[in-house]
């Protein structure tokens, strides 16, 4: 997988870890390690910066592989 494709999969889970992050606050005290790790993750995953797809393959910014 390439740069790009592997933002996109990052992206694409956000609203998963959202769900998580909700689920894991309501639950009791015994699962707040777990909200801290999950909210960590999704803040870095909401404040990384993605780069939009290169499709020119004679760029060098290129980020894309052929099967993406």
């Amino acid at each position: 997988m390439g740069s790009c494709a592997s933002d996109l999969v990052w992206r694409r889970a956000l609203s998963d870890l959202d769900v998580s992050v909700s689920r894991a606050y309501n639950e009791d005290e015994e699962h707040a390690n777990e909200y801290v790790a999950l909210f960590e993750t999704r803040e870095i995953i909401k404040n990384w910066e993605y780069t939009m797809p290169n499709l020119d393959p004679s760029s060098r910014g290129l980020n894309v592989t052929r099967s993406f």
